[in-house]
């Protein structure tokens, strides 16, 4: 059975972290891709330790299946995000969010303020309710099937493409046919 080995050097840049939570974080990847570079026996992984910190883990495969994890960054790197998929790039600026979202640097940091001092006024919030916002004024019910891999990946591509989401882009499709129908 491949064995998973931790570099020293590791521990240099992050004295704070045991060879345990590099190889939790490991044994947890949420994501990982071969050949990031030239070398096709190189592996780079995103996975989340015992403490709940994201680690990025490249490591190389000696031909028996055995790996050395040689870097790690915590938190990972941006460009590794996007690269696996877990963060897209960037679409709008902030001065671009600011006028979506009809409000300015100075407004976000005086509210923002607020909730660091612990100042803000709690007197006005509603009932908790589970889970992120809803997406319509009323119940909400998910819907399953299954695709051909290669429509998934076509519709993944145009979802990029209009930067939504893959659920987004479905409920955009649907959208549009409903109101030709």
């Amino acid at each position: 059975m491949a064995e998973v080995f931790v570099h020293p050097r590791i521990h240099e840049r992050y004295p704070e972290l045991m060879d345990s939570d590099v190889l939790f974080a490991w044994e947890n990847s949420i994501v990982h891709c071969q050949g990031l570079d030239v070398n096709t026996d190189t592996y780079v992984a995103i996975g989340i330790n015992k403490h709940g910190l994201l680690i990025e883990m490249v490591t190389i495969a000696s031909e028996n299946g055995d790996c050395l994890i040689y870097h790690i960054m915590t938190p990972p790197t941006k460009k590794v995000l996007i690269k696996l998929g877990i963060q897209k790039e960037e679409v709008m600026n902030r001065k671009e969010l600011n006028e979506k979202f009809g409000v300015t640097e100075e407004q976000l940091d005086a509210r923002a303020e607020e909730y660091e001092n612990d100042t803000w006024d709690a007197t006005h919030l509603g009932k908790p309710v589970m889970g992120r916002l809803s997406i319509a004024d009323e119940e909400v019910r998910p819907v399953t099937f299954r695709l051909p891999v290669s429509k998934i990946i076509a519709l993944d591509d145009r979802a990029d493409k209009n930067n939504r989401t893959r659920s987004d882009e479905l409920r955009a499709i649907i959208d549009q046919y409903l109101a030709t129908a």
